[in-house]
């Protein structure tokens, strides 16, 4: 099984760097000081960022596959070595985060209040699967498939 991938939050994160760098660029007519240098390499940053959330995951038999930056950087962890996994609801609602830019963008309130999984395994270490990054239908059958591994 392999999951689709929402790409929502990584273009608000692209577009916001890609805006500033590009405002900054016109207002200073591409003469580049020390400040623009730094303003562009910081929002240059926020960018790759942006890219790196793209990611997906695949279940193969007992591993579990992360992979992020349009398949550059993976990583797979055995469910069978499966210590524990926890799952947490995180809520930035605008009441509780006013400046939370995604509600601009988004009518969906799985953006603002979303699941995490954290998977925990022997030798491997931990992975987390976050709720925003991944299909809502396929984010349900991975944390099914993950419980049905835990059970066993």
């Amino acid at each position: 099984m392999k999951t689709r991938t929402d790409k929502t939050i990584p273009t608000i994160i692209i577009s916001y760097g890609l805006f500033f760098i590009i405002v900054l660029l016109v207002v200073s007519n591409f003469k580049l000081t020390t400040f623009s240098i730094w303003w562009t390499g910081f929002w240059s940053l926020i960018v790759l960022f942006g890219f790196w959330k793209i990611e997906s995951f695949e279940i193969r038999e007992n591993g579990l596959t992360k992979t992020n930056f349009f398949g550059l950087f993976q990583r797979t962890v055995n469910l069978e070595k499966l210590i524990r996994y926890d799952k947490k609801v995180i809520d930035t609602d605008y009441s509780k985060n006013p400046i939370n830019i995604v509600k601009w963008f988004s009518k969906d309130n799985r953006y603002l209040i979303f699941r995490q999984i954290t998977i925990l395994t022997e030798g491997s270490g931990k992975m987390t699967i976050d709720e925003r990054t991944v299909n809502k239908e396929d984010f349900n059958k991975l944390f099914a498939k993950i419980k049905g591994h835990k059970n066993n």
